[in-house]
């Protein structure tokens, strides 16, 4: 079953650098508060925090490996815990707090993967980040919230190519976001252009959560049999479990399908301002999400799949 990582979600939406991914962004949402994040945990039902600046990176035991450098496809200064790096915390290089975090799995063991994965040094990287990339390891430090401001999920080997997620459900108005099912304890689900047209190979890595209308958390999904067993955020999940996500029978046959193919779904999850499992409350009246094996569907700068998922 897919682990899912119980926070409420840390993006504001705010105006950046024009990129390409703006067409992502919803033009309805312009005005709105900046969240309040301060706590950041992964996994779901048994929460594991992730530190949230670099003294308490280091006392918890997490190794930098990689240092803030206008060469690198991403900003800041990289943290990992161990041999694991299905998480991967970022913090700048002024102020110490943490900017972003990624997700990263093996090249040679999974299907070829394309945008928002990068492609680095025999493997995929995904990447997300809580604050402006252009005042990341610059003089133009953002002090704003404990955890950013905002939530930008890179969509190309720059930094400044990215994008940007609704703090609020209403901001998804008008754009190709789906409404999934909500599920108790995570939130209303939202996947992107999600139809029974696709093939569910073809699904948009990125998933959102909802709750009261706030962005609650994200995560990433991947279709590829790993070995997740030293990883802290990914979960093997299966037809049953996608269920209390899709609430679609045709979905879950198409799952069915594909794990006979002997693939595997997995996910991993971030939250940030956690709120009891009991608060996050679902109507009871839910909607469908269907796809269909035996077709193929073009993403907005994205194509074929393979995917992981994280959530904040």
């Amino acid at each position: 079953m897919a682990r899912l990582f119980f926070a409420v979600i840390f993006c504001v939406f705010l105006n950046a650098q024009e990129t390409s991914s703006n067409k992502w962004t919803p033009t309805n949402e312009t005005h709105v508060k900046s969240p309040r994040w301060n706590q950041l945990s992964v996994t779901w039902m048994k929460l594991f925090r992730l530190p949230l600046t670099t003294s308490q990176a280091k006392s918890g035991n997490w190794v930098q490996d990689t240092r803030c450098d206008n060469q690198n496809f991403f900003r800041g200064n990289r943290y990992t815990l161990r041999k694991d790096k299905s998480v991967m915390l970022l913090f700048d290089d002024s102020n110490s707090k943490i900017v972003g975090i990624q997700g990263e799995i093996p090249k040679k063991k999974v299907l070829r993967k394309s945008l928002p994965w990068i492609h680095d040094r025999g493997h995929y990287v995904i990447t997300a980040y809580f604050r402006d990339p252009v005042s990341i390891c610059s003089n133009n430090t953002s002090s704003t919230g404990i955890l950013g401001d905002r939530l930008l999920i890179q969509n190309d080997s720059s930094a400044f190519d990215y994008v940007t997620i609704p703090l609020r459900e209403q901001g998804l108005m008008g754009t190709k976001w789906v409404k999934g099912k909500c599920f108790w304890s995570m939130g209303q689900l939202y996947w992107y252009n999600i139809s029974s047209r696709m093939a569910c190979r073809d699904m948009f890595p990125v998933f959102l959560m909802y709750n009261n209308g706030e962005l609650n958390g994200f995560g990433w999904i991947v279709l590829d049999d790993l070995d997740i067993t030293t990883s802290t955020s990914f979960v093997r999940a299966t037809s049953t479990s996608f269920q209390v996500f899709y609430h679609s029978s045709s979905f879950e046959l198409a799952i069915s399908r594909l794990e006979n193919t002997g693939l595997r779904w997995h996910r991993s999850a971030l939250w940030v301002n956690i709120f009891p499992r009991w608060r996050l409350f679902c109507p009871l009246k839910q909607s469908t999400m269907p796809c269909d094996t035996n077709s193929t569907q073009d993403f907005p700068e994205t194509r074929t799949a393979n995917y992981i998922d994280i959530i904040f």
